[in-house]
C-alpha cells in the first residue's frame, strides 16, 4: 500500500486592512509551486479562508508526495 506525506503552505493574500485588496503575486505563487514540485510535492487542494462578503485572508495550499 502506498503511503503519503503531506505539507501545508499558507499564503497571506490580504493587503493592509482592506478585505478586497489582494496582494498575492502570481509569480511568487508559481515559484513556490515549481520549488515544491521539484522536491516531489504535488498540489492536491487549495482552500480560501473566506472572511466575509467575498474577502479572503489566506490561501492554504495542500501538497502530498509518496513516502520513500
Amino acid at each position: 500500500m502506498k503511503k503519503f506525506e503531506y505539507k501545508v503552505l499558507t499564503m497571506d493574500i490580504r493587503q493592509g486592512w482592506s478585505l478586497t485588496a489582494v496582494k498575492l503575486d502570481g509569480n511568487s505563487l508559481m515559484e513556490k509551486l515549481e520549488e515544491y514540485g521539484a522536491d516531489g510535492w504535488e498540489l492536491v487542494n487549495t482552500v480560501d479562508t473566506n472572511l466575509r462578503e467575498g474577502g479572503s485572508n489566506e490561501l492554504v495550499l495542500i501538497f502530498k508526495r509518496e513516502q520513500a
